[in-house]
């Protein structure tokens, strides 16, 4: 039997423990049991906590119960992949309630019922947690667009200026960043590599004679 198999197989609990509550739901003779007498911790998500015929047994005395031959039961705590919704909305409350920022990919971990919150963050993946039963927590991840003013492949204008002299080229950003980031581009006309600063929406610039190459390229900067 496969583990998924076997967690499918489990009953369901949403707590931080396992009650006689609970046990009683896979053996009926513990409903004689007081329902909120703790027996167990809750198995971690997508991990699952199976009392055997001898732990029942024991069980049963604790409670001056009838021993019987138990079948085994299995415990599993609730978790569900998050709903894109929910993620969407954590990232832009993290974002400062900007409605641009846009949702790219997320994890698919199964996580329990709690509170979803991300970290904002300059690059394109932000870290978050889904805290649950107090100090524990499920990490997640989200990737998004549009929280930068540049973000990874996207057409950037990039102004260089030397003296009196202003060029603009156009290039493709390789690193996301915002207003004052420094960021790797590619010209899309030779291909080289520079570095820039992010001047605006879609706009970098380089103060500089020329356009600084990036060690490892081959050509020239004209």
């Amino acid at each position: 039997m496969t583990l998924a198999t076997a967690l499918a197989a489990c009953i369901v609990i949403e707590g931080a423990s396992i009650t006689a509550a609970d046990i009683a739901r896979g053996a009926a003779s513990f409903t004689a049991a007081p329902p909120s007498e703790i027996v167990a911790p809750a198995p971690g998500p997508g991990a699952r906590r199976t009392f055997g015929r001898r732990e029942l047994r024991t069980l049963a005395r604790r409670f001056s119960l009838p021993e019987e031959r138990f079948d085994p039961v299995c415990y599993k705590r609730k978790a569900d992949p998050l709903p894109r919704e929910r993620v969407l909305e954590a990232v832009r409350a993290a974002a400062g309630n900007n409605n641009t920022v846009e949702l790219v990919d997320y994890s698919r971990t199964q996580v329990p019922p709690g509170t979803l919150e991300f970290t904002a963050s300059r690059g394109e993946i932000w870290a978050g947690r889904v805290r649950y039963a107090e100090n524990r927590s499920v990490p997640v991840w989200a990737r998004v667009r549009g929280a930068t003013d540049i973000g990874r492949g996207d057409t950037v204008a990039v102004e260089a200026v030397s003296g009196g002299a202003r060029v603009v080229i156009t290039a493709r950003a390789e690193t996301p960043g915002s207003v004052g980031d420094t960021i790797t581009l590619r010209r899309e006309d030779n291909r080289r590599s520079l570095r820039a600063r992010v001047s605006g929406k879609g706009k970098a610039i380089i103060n500089a004679n020329g356009f600084a190459a990036l060690p490892g390229d081959v050509g020239d900067s004209r």
